[in-house]
């Protein structure tokens, strides 16, 4: 009788560490209404700065309008602005220099069709230091 008592009480942990070491399963609300990706890369090869970015929403019938710049020492270096429904994408090029720190950021805002404001979003890139 023992010995069974034991290999139940073995048994019994062994349930419990495993499912102690489950991954949980957890609902995740959306973090933003309508905007599912923004991507922002920049990428500095030869004197050439190579800016990236991607913002895309749920809805086909949204207006983004997007502003993204690149920062030289945190001065702004260059800017470009985009329209688009539903999504914007786009890389645009611009020559640096050596010894400065640079940064991409990005300031997306979403309309309805009706032109009512929904949302917005700003973020930047790490710092990249051009030596």
């Amino acid at each position: 009788m023992r010995t069974i008592k034991k290999i139940c009480a073995v048994v019994l942990c062994l349930v419990v560490m495993v499912s102690e070491m489950s991954p949980a399963v957890y609902a995740v609300e959306p973090r933003y209404e309508d905007i599912i990706i923004i991507d922002l890369v920049l990428d500095i090869d030869d004197g050439v700065a190579a800016c990236t970015m991607q913002a895309e929403g749920r809805s086909f019938y949204n207006e983004y309008r997007v502003n993204m710049v690149l920062y030289q020492d945190d001065d702004d270096l260059a800017s470009w602005s985009y329209t688009g429904i539903c999504s914007v994408d786009a890389t645009e090029y611009c020559n640096v220099t050596r010894g400065h720190e640079y940064y991409l950021g990005i300031h997306v805002k979403v309309y309805d069709p009706n032109g009512n404001f929904i949302e917005q979003v700003i973020d930047y890139t790490p710092i990249y230091d051009y030596q």
